[in-house]
């Protein structure tokens, strides 16, 4: 909404401007304090202490900017405020003023952060933002959720996080570093943006000009379960099509891309929940702008992705094969008891079974209906533990005949790495290298050469100890190997 004129459209807005107080169902306008608390009166009365906006700038806390109610706002632009401290659950808040239509522009730099909003008297679609912006951002978009009990203006006791959304899916907040804790919340964002809902955004590595046009527009009401995020009671009656009231949502095709949620729970009662999803030709192993996802925040407690050297919680991968694996990498800010659980699957066999896979004790534990609980230290531990659809204990032979079958060797007076495949009826296909990290540094294609005398030439590597990942048609070994 922007300031009524009958000559120009998507103007600058002010808070007082354009947010009234609908309590009484006929708006109000807002009673303003400089008091650190707001007050249920009638009309309601919020602090101006609390409006803020974060615009185009860097990660850090210290970037956010205060505003007042007067303070003009660009009609992209998000704001954040505080609540009136009702008793009830929600506040009715009422938008007035020129509804702001067509083509809407802001720009972010190379790596910002930028706090915008859902400019229009309609939701928008994630999916064709990210698409339509998919140069300018990095394609996964954040919405912050406070605890509804929450009611501390003491940021180390604030109970919220930050869930996200690319193309691949949604997953429910996690709270940040400095913040208490998460609260009760594990609402996960659909693809559609209600009404007035500000969410975050990271530049591109090249950042540039931020669209929002009516492309992106959608008519879907806040109670659909399945596009929407915020629930109200549904309807039980739709109208006739052909009455000034009809009411029906636009048609939404239900995708069928399979996709895999897994949490974390640390010992000390964090937690973070990762989406895997198959995108099918969408996505590859590697990193894909829009369907990849790196959180924005350092947290203390942390389960991720490992891909490309990327810490990831959303990962968008091709079609599903059941005898992949996804590395994984857990951050512990205290020694202890770790549970690694199944949240939810979508459009996966009911017959699948999700393990974890430790490769410290060569063990499959299938998270399908009980958490895999294993003790860590603090500190991060990768190379570790991997996600996968099978449990190839039964393998154990064909592994141990390659773990002897197959001969690696660094040869450092020529930087090349001798592999001999004495197996029978085995063909070495792919040679991976990774660094101590789990960060895959190098890939080589090998099958069509000598399997007894397979050459691979080792340059512009630093000295140091690497993991070489064997890749054979009967199944995977690896190898410590030092570059001098």
């Amino acid at each position: 909404m922007g300031p009524v004129n009958t000559t120009s459209n998507n103007n600058n807005y002010t808070v007082d401007g354009v947010m009234k107080d609908g309590t009484s169902g006929t708006a109000q306008n807002i009673t303003w304090t400089t008091s650190i608390d707001g007050s249920p009166t009638s009309p309601i009365t919020l602090s101006n202490r609390w409006i803020y906006k974060f615009q185009n700038v860097s990660n850090s806390y210290a970037n956010w900017t205060s505003l007042t109610q007067t303070s003009p706002l660009a009609v992209a632009q998000g704001f954040t405020l505080k609540g009136s401290g009702a008793a009830t659950a929600t506040q009715n808040y009422t938008f007035v003023g020129k509804p702001n239509n067509a083509a809407i522009t802001t720009t972010v730099a190379s790596t910002n952060l930028n706090l915008c909003g859902n400019p229009y008297p309609s939701a928008i679609d994630a999916n064709a933002f990210i698409t339509v912006n998919s140069t300018a951002i990095t394609g996964t978009l954040y919405f912050w959720q406070h605890s509804s009990t929450n009611n501390t203006h003491v940021l180390s006791g604030y109970q919220g996080g930050y869930a996200a959304i690319n193309l691949t899916g949604g997953i429910a907040p996690v709270a940040p570093s400095l913040i208490n804790g998460l609260g009760s919340s594990a609402k996960v964002p659909k693809r559609y943006i209600p009404v007035g809902q500000g969410f975050f955004v990271v530049g591109s590595a090249v950042g540039g000009t931020i669209t929002f046009d009516n492309s992106i527009r959608g008519f879907i009401k806040e109670d659909d379960a399945v596009n929407s995020t915020t629930l109200f009671k549904n309807s039980t009656t739709i109208p006739n099509q052909n009455s000034l009231y009809y009411n029906a949502e636009d048609v939404v095709a239900t995708d069928t891309f399979k996709r895999v949620r897994i949490g974390m729970k640390s010992t000390d009662n964090y937690y973070r929940q990762i989406l895997l999803g198959f995108m099918e030709n969408n996505a590859t192993e590697g990193y894909d702008v829009g369907y990849d996802g790196i959180n924005i925040d350092t947290q203390l407690n942390d389960m991720y992705f490992m891909n490309s050297g990327l810490k990831l919680n959303i990962q968008g991968v091709g079609y599903f094969d059941a005898t992949k694996s996804y590395p994984l990498g857990i951050k512990a800010n205290s020694a202890g008891v770790v549970n690694i659980s199944l949240d939810n699957t979508e459009n996966i066999d009911t017959n699948q079974n999700v393990y974890i896979f430790d490769a410290t004790t060569g063990e499959y534990h299938d998270i399908t209906t009980t958490p895999y609980s294993v003790s860590l230290p603090q500190g991060l531990t990768e190379n570790r533990f991997s996600l996968t659809f099978t449990d190839n204990t039964t393998l154990t032979s064909t592994n141990y005949n390659l773990q002897n079958g197959i001969t690696i060797a660094y040869a450092n007076s020529s930087s090349v790495l001798s592999i001999k495949n004495n197996i029978v009826d085995t063909t070495i296909e792919q040679i991976k290298l990774y660094n101590m990290l789990g960060q895959e540094v190098a890939i080589y294609s090998v099958k069509d050469q000598n399997q007894q005398n397979i050459l691979v030439p080792i340059k512009n590597f630093s000295t140091g100890t690497y993991i070489v990942k064997v890749k054979t048609d009967k199944g995977d070994t690896e190898r410590k190997i030092v570059f001098n």
